[in-house]
């Protein structure tokens, strides 16, 4: 039995041992469903059995446990699971926090809480500074990721006027 602790902001603390316990394993249900955790929040994603279910789920690795990193570096993986992200260039970091917004926006996979005593999420609940590292490099390397992206198109386009103004 475990008894729900909630952070001092009201989420609830789930443990590596809790999430572990969410794997679907031995067929997904409502008592039995399949969470996963990226940069700390946890989400049961029971509803894509399809995409996380043991049998043959391409992304089966990610239930139970906290594989942020396998979203970028596509190990998935103890191994990819354990990169050092400290390491990697920010633009490695963009795919992570991309990933972390599709499920935090998701019609059916539901946030349940925060996963405590993670390199994410300290036992009480406080964001470590690993998170917030990871989150303003993310951050700002997809901005200016989206302005080299603004600019080369406003090349691409004035070419074509140019183009299109010599004939």
């Amino acid at each position: 039995v475990v008894i729900a602790e909630f952070s001092p902001a009201g989420e609830r603390l789930i443990s590596a041992e809790e999430l572990a316990l969410h794997t679907g394993k031995g067929g997904p249900s409502p008592d039995n469903p399949i969470w996963l955790s990226i940069l700390g929040k946890v989400y049961d994603v029971t509803a894509g059995v399809e995409y996380y279910g043991e049998e043959n789920g391409g992304y089966r690795y990610y239930a139970g446990r906290d594989a942020s990193l396998c979203f970028s570096s596509g190990k998935n993986n103890d191994e990819g699971a354990a990169e050092d992200w400290t390491q990697w260039e920010d633009k490695q970091l963009v795919p992570v926090l991309e990933w972390a917004r599709f499920y935090q926006d998701h019609e059916t996979y539901k946030a349940l809480g925060l996963f405590a005593g993670s390199q994410w999420f300290d036992a009480n609940g406080v964001q470590t500074q690993a998170r917030k590292d990871f989150a303003r490099r993310a951050v700002t390397m997809e901005k200016i990721m989206h302005e080299e992206k603004q600019k080369k198109k406003a090349e691409r386009l004035a070419k074509r006027k140019e183009r299109k103004n010599r004939k």
